[in-house]
């Protein structure tokens, strides 16, 4: 058994307290720890979302829900986001899974964003997987013109990433150049929901490869003339910062004796980080920096809608075989869906220090020393 600790809906921001220094040469590539979201706050900075806006199969629950269902918690210290498995799903515009949406309740306009995963929601293998519509991204208030940027996202059979970059009118010349020889860009229009596609060849960075390798690290460079990814294993060998910061987050507790948040100290040095996965780069008639403003991190598990499609499903030669449409499969057979889960370690943002640095909004003064309160309940759960 697996015991979840208390889901909280306090409001507030977060920095970072107590964690010891990871060494960088300072320079331009430099990036400082400005936000950190772990066991110690998640559900305090994070807001449950139940509308869907992307016309999926899904029925996205409430905190109240989500934790009296045993849908999100925490688990070992990592953070719990997962499905319903055990009921079938009534068809029909008043159907779908439940499930759950969150986004921070903090907004952002740049930075290096370094997502620490360890499992993500998928079947036993890629091939298990018909219906999930799994992803963690970034979106502004106002879709699409506020910018897209998915870090992970995908659908059925999928077993290597997709990165979308979605904007409204004013982008329409797309490069990629500097992403990994490979990678290949669908689309320099990038406005609504086609968006600017990349698809790249790495294995081991989605799905159910990701989750036998016990995850790995996303990382998400947003500057104003770029947006990069890359992936780090767990079995492969990290830029030395990066591994610092992880283990040095990995390994903190908070410090509750103090009232004042001590100034952050981990630091990133990406010059070392080596090609990135995929680079989307600003041009003549698509500017990153007035395209992608005012951005909330958010992570779902849907299910159909865009993997449901006709020419999706109909034409997958293993999930067209489950069930006449993907609603169907989906509402009838909720035991393909106990591994669609996710498990977060921390998400964590750096910023670029000086006055052009992009920063972020919403208060960030508050240090994470202060720890979940008033929760609805702790509750146990087999994976």
């Amino acid at each position: 058994m697996i015991f979840f600790k208390t889901v909280s809906r306090l409001a507030g921001a977060v920095l970072v307290a107590g964690l010891p220094r990871a060494v960088v040469a300072a320079g331009s590539n430099n990036y400082t720890l400005t936000t950190l979201y772990d066991q110690w706050n998640f559900f305090k900075e994070f807001d449950f979302q139940t509308f869907d806006p992307a016309n999926g199969f899904v029925k996205y629950v409430d905190a109240v829900t989500a934790n009296k269902d045993k849908l999100a918690g925490y688990t070992d210290g990592l953070i719990y986001l997962g499905v319903d498995h055990t009921n079938k799903s009534t068809m029909g515009a008043m159907g779908g899974r439940p499930s759950v949406r969150v986004n921070s309740t903090k907004q952002f306009n740049g930075g290096l964003f370094v997502v620490d995963i360890v499992h993500m929601p998928s079947g036993k293998t890629d091939n298990d997987s018909c219906g999930l519509w799994p992803a963690f991204w970034l979106s502004g208030s106002t879709w699409p013109v506020d910018g897209e940027i998915d870090i992970i996202e995908g659908r059925n059979t999928q077993s290597t990433p997709i990165n979308t970059f979605h904007t409204g009118d004013n982008c329409t010349d797309m490069s990629n150049e500097g992403s990994r020889e490979g990678t290949i860009l669908r689309g320099t229009v990038c406005k609504g929901g086609t968006g600017c596609r990349q698809d790249a060849t790495i294995k081991g960075a989605y799905g159910a490869d990701l989750n036998s390798a016990g995850g790995g690290i996303f990382v998400l460079e947003w500057a104003e003339d770029h947006l990069s990814q890359w992936f780090f294993g767990r079995d492969t060998k990290m830029p030395a910062s990066v591994s610092a910061a992880i283990a040095s987050i990995s390994s903190a507790t908070p410090d509750y004796s103090s009232s004042v948040p001590p100034k952050p100290a981990l630091q990133i040095d990406v010059s070392g980080f080596g090609t990135p996965i995929t680079r989307f780069n600003s041009g003549p008639k698509c500017s990153i920096k007035d395209n992608m403003r005012n951005n909330n991190i958010i992570i779902n598990t849907d299910f159909c809608g865009w993997a449901g499609k006709a020419e999706e499903w109909g034409t997958n030669e293993i999930c067209s075989k489950l069930g006449s449409s993907c609603d169907e499969y989906v509402a009838n057979h909720p035991e393909a869906f106990k591994d669609a889960y996710w498990l977060i370690r921390s998400i964590s943002v750096y910023q670029k220090s000086g006055d052009d640095a992009p920063g972020a909004t919403g208060n960030s003064t508050t240090s994470r020393h202060k720890r979940e309160q008033n929760g609805i309940g702790g509750f146990r759960k087999e994976l």
